[in-house]
């Protein structure tokens, strides 16, 4: 299972459940250059779809799965997790 999100600025996201390994792929494409980042989280089977929620800094990235939500931080320096559940503030 594979979704693709066109994120603002040019960037997009890449998302795929891969068994129990979810791999979430940031890419940019500017005039001049293209940058990809990939990271692959170990979460477990996705139970619902994935879901993106902008916020000041960046895009939120929210998986449901049979461990649990887990958070991913979106940003153009790359991909990180997130312990917890963020706060928009």
């Amino acid at each position: 299972m594979a979704y693709k999100c066109n994120l603002s600025n040019g960037q997009q996201v890449y998302i795929e459940n891969q068994g129990m390994q979810t791999v979430v792929t940031l890419s940019s494409s500017t005039p001049g250059q293209q940058q990809q980042a990939s990271t692959g989280f170990q979460i477990g089977k996705w139970t619902v779809v994935p879901t993106l929620f902008k916020t000041a800094t960046g895009v939120i990235l929210r998986i449901d799965s049979e461990q649990g939500q887990s958070f991913v931080q979106l940003q153009a320096g790359g991909i990180s997790a997130i312990s917890g559940t963020p706060m928009n503030k």
